[in-house]
């Protein structure tokens, strides 16, 4: 999706791969990303009535990434018992080009959150020095409810 409203270089349209790769997955507007029907999107809310799609013309992505995971010591360990944990990343870009800014730059800003049905000790109880889960390590084992920033970066081509 180019940006008819400016001339200025995008680095979305230069190179589509490094969004996803700061992402670590898709983003909604560039190339492999899906909002048609909902059996085969690749991102659940979709095009929300044509805004994502407009934002994304004019330099703004935004995504949003969970991931939940049930862990359970049955025997041995520390102590037996289970517990899950849901990891939640909130990436944001703002293609300068694409904004009309200025040429072949990106603001990148990630917020990282983890939320869980039981204290963040019972993710150690396996004996490790590091949870069974090893997502757990961002935004911290136990930073719980808490919503971080992981990352904030500003690339220029």
């Amino acid at each position: 999706m180019g940006s008819s409203s400016n001339k200025k270089a995008s680095l979305a349209n230069l190179a589509p791969v490094f969004l996803p790769f700061l992402n670590n997955g898709p983003v909604f507007g560039l190339p492999g990303t899906d909002a048609g029907d909902f059996r085969y999107r690749t991102q659940l809310s979709g095009d929300w009535g044509g805004l994502r799609t407009d934002l994304a013309r004019h330099g703004f992505f935004f995504d949003l990434y969970s991931t939940s995971a049930y862990q359970d010591v049955a025997s041995g360990g520390l102590k037996t018992g289970n517990t899950s944990i849901q990891n939640t990343q909130l990436s944001m870009n703002l293609d300068t080009g694409r904004a009309g800014l200025w040429p072949g730059g990106v603001v990148h800003i990630t917020l990282e959150s983890r939320y869980g049905s039981s204290s963040p000790q019972n993710t150690f109880t396996v004996g490790s020095t590091v949870p069974q889960y090893t997502g757990l390590a961002f935004p911290g084992p136990f930073f719980v409810h808490d919503v971080l920033p992981r990352n904030i970066s500003y690339f220029r081509r």
